[in-house]
């Protein structure tokens, strides 16, 4: 069983338990950026217990992250399991309550690339992270890509933007562009660097974007 979470001192607890320690700096929001975005009704917290369990302190975390401009759009903005608990099932019961929520949006999730070299345990694997999400159907979009900046003056991050199918579908070779050009019009583009929102905006002009499988 899966807990839908929005109390101000649960998602604070939350954040210094899962975010802080298990994505780096550039790659997270402070606490109260969660509890506001939550408060809103733009982020959806859900965290699992022990095996997929909430009789016992969460193991895992998932964040979605929606935009009401962007409906048939939504983000996995962070996706995070214990340490001590990983490989127990924890992260794929989360990802698929959170693509049951979502019914027929698009999930979209950032990654580093699978070739990336792993920074520190805590971190956790580049390579197992893309073999977790291709376990579960996930396709790269070849696009060149980078997440804004989490805090004034911090670096965009270069990482892989990936298509999560629901249960029984898959992501086709060629994706219609429209939702995901949509998408990262609210999302990044306004607040990457020129020269990389260039870039990411021209790839964005074809009908059609093309996938491929993680690894």
């Amino acid at each position: 069983m899966i807990t839908s979470e929005r109390d101000p001192d649960r998602l604070q607890a939350l954040h210094a338990r899962f975010i802080v320690p298990h994505f780096p700096p550039e790659e997270r929001g402070t606490a109260q950026e969660l509890v506001q975005s939550a408060a809103t009704g733009r982020s959806i917290v859900f965290t699992a217990g022990p095996d997929g369990d909430t009789s016992g302190p969460p193991t895992g975390l998932a964040v979605v992250d929606t935009w009401p401009e962007v409906p048939q759009v939504a983000l996995l903005a962070w996706l995070a399991v214990s340490t001590d608990t990983r490989s127990r099932g924890t992260g794929s019961t989360l990802l698929r309550h959170v693509l049951h929520h979502l019914g027929r949006r698009i999930l979209l999730a950032e990654i580093e690339p699978a070739d990336t070299v792993a920074r520190s345990r805590a971190y956790g694997d580049p390579r197992a992270r893309a073999g977790f999400y291709a376990r579960h159907g996930a396709r790269r979009l070849n696009i060149p890509y980078w997440q804004p900046p989490t805090y004034p003056g911090g670096p965009p991050v270069l990482l892989d933007l990936v298509v999560v199918p629901r249960p029984g579908t898959s992501v086709p070779a060629l994706l219609p562009a429209e939702p995901v050009r949509s998408f990262l019009q609210t999302y990044a583009l306004p607040y990457l660097p020129t020269d990389l929102a260039d870039s990411l905006d021209e790839a964005l002009t074809a009908f059609r974007l093309r996938t491929s499988p993680l690894g």
